[in-house]
């Protein structure tokens, strides 16, 4: 009987173990492909201000 407490209790430990490994791996990835695309949008829109701000001085002079 004993034996089978300790068996139920280890499988028990592993399965959440990897529940917690497979839940901190999924927030990782959705985490590292947010900050990918804030990272492009930024770009994006520094480009943008920067053309947009270097037609503005061309027009002017």
């Amino acid at each position: 009987m004993p034996e089978k407490s300790v068996n139920s209790f280890l499988r028990f430990t592993l399965g959440f173990l990897g529940f917690i490994g497979i839940s901190f791996g999924i927030t990782f990835g959705v985490n590292s492909y947010t900050t990918q695309q804030t990272a492009a949008a930024n770009q994006a829109a520094a480009l943008q201000a920067l053309l947009k701000d270097a037609t503005t001085t061309r027009r002017s002079s």
